[in-house]
């Protein structure tokens, strides 16, 4: 899969401590995956950590919106 990180994914990114290496190991690898109109929801568990990430549906490549951690 191809994608692209918006510049908000990526300030949120930095500012949540999450790196771009799990961002990709949630979309290779997801554990629950929630189709949406817009954009799709992927969440895994990383080094510990559960992570959410969405990807902009419709475009190529797709776009990782955001991404952000449920359990910290």
């Amino acid at each position: 899969m191809r994608f692209v990180y918006s510049r908000h994914a990526r300030t949120r990114l930095r500012q949540r401590g999450v790196t771009r290496r799990m961002v990709e190991r949630v979309l290779t690898a997801p554990d629950h995956f929630v189709e949406g109109d817009t954009a799709d929801a992927y969440t895994a568990t990383v080094d510990g950590v559960i992570l959410r990430v969405y990807l902009a549906r419709g475009i190529e490549p797709r776009v990782v919106i955001t991404a952000y951690p449920l359990n910290r």
